[in-house]
């Protein structure tokens, strides 16, 4: 087994470290020290599923030497996130837009929701002072049918590349009608039955976790005992997986 030289860690704000004082604190660093390995986190506060994807993409296109010496740990979100490419006038701190004239910027990426950009929308607001396009959220189905092409196009891309992974959500919302959803991921549905759960960790998300022996922060992200507590599960994990 080659020597994991890089611990790749991408997900939203629980991966990114909010609530704590000191990134050191975090998960995927811990993990990193362990293995005397460098981390790099690419774990961002509201960042959506398709970001998660994009960015582990990118990463690994351009990254090809490094991959059998990297863990990936794989944290996801939310699935009514979204993201978005703007390349139009963007709206200052108090929310009026700015139209500048030079048009050297090329645009960036920008977290979203699905049916609202909170971008292009600011200078086409009705008479309320309401947006003219409205928020919608796919049903839950489409949700989990979104995440699990994600997840299967991963799967694939880590096992034909021989890369050692790990897979998790930040929060599991789970339903009360007693079946198989995670949050917005149905394992039971036709797509979900092509995930391979081999690599997850699948009885919690990292908030519920730390939520059990109440270690969160008072915005209800890890505290650094949480942390320290998901770097074992995670270190277990792979040992389970690769020793």
């Amino acid at each position: 087994m080659e020597q994991v030289k890089y611990v790749y860690s991408i997900g939203c704000s629980y991966t990114g470290g909010t609530g704590l004082e000191n990134y050191k604190d975090r998960f995927s660093y811990l993990l990193s020290q362990r293995f005397e390995a460098e981390e790099i986190n690419e774990g961002m506060g509201g960042g959506s599923n398709l970001r998660i994807f994009r960015k582990v993409i990118d990463w690994v296109a351009v990254n090809p030497e490094k991959l059998k010496h990297t863990l990936f740990l794989v944290q996801w979100t939310y699935g009514g996130r979204n993201e978005l490419w703007y390349c139009g006038p963007t709206p200052n701190e108090v929310g009026e837009v700015v139209y500048n004239p030079d048009n050297n910027w090329d645009g960036a990426w920008y977290n979203s929701h699905y049916g609202h950009d909170g971008y292009t929308d600011w200078d086409k607001l009705r008479k309320d002072r309401n947006e003219i396009n409205p928020f919608y959220l796919p049903p839950n189905p489409i949700l989990s049918d979104i995440l699990c092409r994600y997840i299967i196009s991963f799967q694939n891309i880590f096992q034909n590349n021989n890369c050692r992974y790990i897979m998790f959500q930040g929060h599991m919302a789970r339903h009360d009608d007693g079946s198989d959803v995670v949050g917005e991921i149905n394992f039971k549905s036709k797509l979900g039955r092509g995930i391979d759960k081999t690599n997850w960790i699948t009885k919690y998300g990292l908030r519920d976790y730390c939520s059990l022996s109440n270690n969160l922060t008072e915005c209800e992200h890890a505290d650094p005992k949480g942390h320290q507590n998901w770097t074992d599960l995670l270190h277990s994990k792979y040992e389970e997986l690769y020793l």
